[in-house]
């Protein structure tokens, strides 16, 4: 008969070496009953079961971790009247460390064994689909339960299940909390804390539970970005009271995380220590590839940091290693690309502006740029009367571009090549993509400047360049223009490329050209199922999944 581990309650929550001491603060009302703990831990390990990968059908046998977690969560109660001590519960953890399954066994535990008489819970995120994640995960756990199956009665299309002892029920909400008031919550899970742009929602819950004996809000979160935020204030309010700068004897955090200031994020200890799970439901290998990733590609490094070590991140980072972009591919003839396949972005920006048209053959992984600024713009600044002199730009004169200049290039290169398509940004492309496409006859295709087009193909790019394949030619302006690229992180990894600042004087208008040339060369590849084509929901979905 196999040993069962001797629990230590007394064990630090969250990181050792930042731990936090629930009876520091506990005084004389809160004890610690560690049958009560042991008895949720049981619960959870002989009704429950996991659905997903792996693990796949076993009992959800609670890994050391998870049951100190649960067992201080529930075991500390009021010496005099036995309810519970703690009313919210904050859990940081990084991705893929198991949150959903351990907040599906929450929510049941809220709703059939809490002691709580018409229990109302309520699973709540930025949106009804992320809010879902945890309400499937506990109906597919109910489900696979007879025992579960008696006490509760699910609703999966109204995302909802109700208990049939006392009529409590769980209930998914989204972030419209205008439709919320109201509701009387006795427990409320707010997921991915970091997608919350207000903290209204929050409210809306936490104010409804007035009536209730010993409500309680869980909130579960990886990092955000640096800045003011719901999800940044509640971190610094539950680091407080982790480090004893705040005394909150309800509050429980349960902090793992990396940080800039003390730890070398390049360790593998610290990755084991940040993230519980690893060598569990996180594969040592998959997270090394993950690390290698963030060595080679600069704009992955954020991505990693944020999601797998929860390190709060600037949301943008310098997108491209120039000596990676100085080691390009092996040159060649432009000569050679006559005749040849190939894709065209043109990035107009301001008529006082520079602007860009750029070609990218995808055969020879070659791009080709032009530029245009007017004769006042040039006038101001010396690198581009010197860029002119050299005939890498081209001086359209007066105070605004004359874009019939460019719409002549752009024929121009459709007679010398093979040219398949030219994406545009709309913006201030309408007159010139109409002449182009209903006059001369040539193919566009409309391309956003949004994180759905943009992601992809600059990932895409990205790789090109740092295995040293991308011809360039070595052209100064694109050389200058890819020094000054920012990437702007979305919170699911995905990427749009920018200027440091909105009024900075850098440009970047020929990379964005280029991204969006070889991102018409990429759609052309899997026509009618490309990344331009798919739902915007399905896309972020997608890159959720890939990035995670």
């Amino acid at each position: 008969m196999k040993k069962k581990k001797k629990i230590i309650w007394k064990e630090p929550l969250g990181r050792a070496s930042r731990p936090y001491n629930p009876w520091r603060d506990a005084g004389k009302d809160y004890i610690f009953k560690r049958k009560t703990a042991e008895q949720v831990c049981k619960f959870i390990e002989t009704e429950m079961c996991h659905n997903k990968g792996e693990f796949a059908g076993r009992p959800f046998m609670l890994e050391r971790w998870e049951r100190k977690l649960i067992g201080h969560l529930f075991g500390w109660k009021h010496r005099k009247t036995g309810l519970r001590r703690y009313r919210k519960f904050f859990l940081f953890l990084p991705r893929k460390n198991g949150k959903t399954q351990i907040t599906s066994a929450l929510g049941i535990i809220f709703l059939v064994a809490d002691n709580e008489p018409g229990a109302e819970v309520y699973a709540a995120a930025a949106d009804t689909q992320q809010a879902s994640l945890v309400f499937d995960e506990a109906a597919r756990i109910v489900g696979h339960n007879s025992n579960l199956s008696k006490l509760i009665k699910v609703f999966p299309g109204y995302k909802a299940m109700k208990c049939e002892v006392d009529s409590g029920y769980w209930r998914v909400l989204s972030s419209e909390a205008g439709t919320k008031h109201g509701l009387n919550p006795s427990a409320a899970i707010i997921d991915e804390v970091h997608a919350q742009k207000k903290t209204e929602l929050m409210d809306v819950l936490e104010t409804g539970m007035a009536a209730r004996r010993q409500p309680i809000m869980v909130y579960i979160s990886t990092a955000d970005y640096a800045g003011d935020s719901p999800c940044n204030r509640l971190l610094d309010y539950a680091r407080n009271v982790r480090d004893g700068q705040i005394k909150d004897q309800s509050f429980l955090p349960v902090i793992y995380e990396a940080s800039d200031d003390e730890d070398d994020w390049k360790s593998e200890d610290l990755w084991r220590e940040v993230n519980p799970n690893y060598g569990i439901s996180i594969k040592p290998d998959y997270f090394r590839r993950q690390f290698k990733k963030a060595l080679a590609e600069p704009s992955f490094e954020n991505t990693f940091k944020r999601l797998h070590l929860n390190m709060t991140t600037e949301q943008e980072k310098r997108w491209m290693k120039m000596d990676d972009w100085d080691a390009s591919g092996q040159q060649i003839d432009q000569c050679e690309l006559e005749g040849q396949p190939c894709f065209a972005g043109i990035d107009l920006s301001s008529s006082i502006d520079i602007s860009a048209l750029v070609l990218y053959f995808p055969a020879q992984c070659a791009c080709i740029p032009w530029f245009w600024v007017p004769a006042k713009t040039a006038d101001k600044r010396i690198e581009y009367q010197m860029w002119a002199k050299e005939g890498y730009i081209k001086i359209s004169k007066g105070r605004v571009i004359d874009y019939s200049l460019i719409r002549q290039q752009i024929n121009e290169c459709a007679k010398r090549f093979d040219l398949r398509d030219i994406a545009y940004d709309p913006y201030n492309a309408s007159q010139l993509v109409k002449q182009l496409g209903d006059e001369d006859g040539l193919p566009v295709m409309e391309f956003m400047q949004t994180f759905k087009s943009i992601s992809e193909p600059s990932k895409e790019l990205e790789k090109l360049v740092i295995s040293h394949k991308l011809i360039h030619f070595g052209n100064p302006v694109m050389r200058w223009m890819a020094s000054n690229v920012n990437a702007i992180e979305d919170k699911n990894g995905n990427i749009k490329l920018a200027k440091p600042t909105k009024d900075s004087p850098l440009k970047v208008d020929g990379i964005i050209a280029l991204v969006m040339a070889f991102g018409a060369s990429l759609a052309s590849e899997t026509p009618g199922e490309s990344y331009l084509d798919q739902d915007e929901k399905e896309f972020d979905k997608t890159m959720e999944e890939v990035y995670s």
